[in-house]
């Protein structure tokens, strides 16, 4: 059996923990995740929808002891830029389960809309219902559509380049940047 060094074992874990998070929230669909909440208990629910139970997921990783004692810590550092992948793939898998509670339970920011049924008025109305973030310049985060689509991507592009369609979603933002605004102010900020 390998000696156990905390000392030394413990900062390499940190690093490649570290490591390993921002590889995995660097992924285009995970990006924009503000924060995840970890909850107590056996499961959560939505309004009225059945408690959705928890369950773990993990990337299996397998290192064998003479990979270690040949190439020391960097083993492990060689697979981390796979496991962040692996890891961000089941992310993904579980919001999407999340977004299907969330749409069954009727939450106002989110929404299953066909494409052939996206006109512009269902997406101002999404739009409309969705609590927007700002960046510090006072630009809108959009609301992303999973999986990505290029057709919606290209529609929207279209209603918005009518001037009068364009002042209705001008007006929806400029709406929601003073309702952010007034969030923002009212934050308390802890040290």
């Amino acid at each position: 059996m390998l000696p156990d060094f905390p000392g030394v074992k413990t900062p390499i874990i940190s690093a490649l923990n570290s490591f390993l998070q921002k590889e995995t929230y660097s992924h285009p669909r995970l990006a924009e995740l503000r924060h995840i909440q970890f909850f107590e208990g056996e499961g959560w629910s939505q309004g009225v929808a059945e408690a959705s139970r928890f369950r773990e997921f993990r990337v299996p990783q397998t290192v064998s002891k003479a990979q270690i004692i040949e190439r020391g810590a960097q083993v492990f550092a060689e697979q981390m830029s796979a496991l962040a992948q692996a890891h961000a793939a089941l992310m993904i898998g579980r919001l999407h389960e999340v977004a299907e509670e969330a749409i069954a339970s009727g939450h106002p920011s989110f929404a299953k809309i066909a494409l052939e049924e996206l006109t512009i008025d269902s997406y101002l109305a999404l739009i409309d219902r969705t609590e927007l973030p700002f960046e510090s310049d006072g630009t809108p985060k959009m609301p992303s559509w999973e999986p990505p689509n290029l057709e919606v991507e290209r529609r929207i592009v279209g209603w918005l380049s009518d001037p009068a369609l364009r002042g209705r979603f001008d007006e929806i933002v400029s709406r929601k940047r003073e309702e952010w605004n007034a969030r923002e102010s009212d934050r308390k900020l802890v040290d």
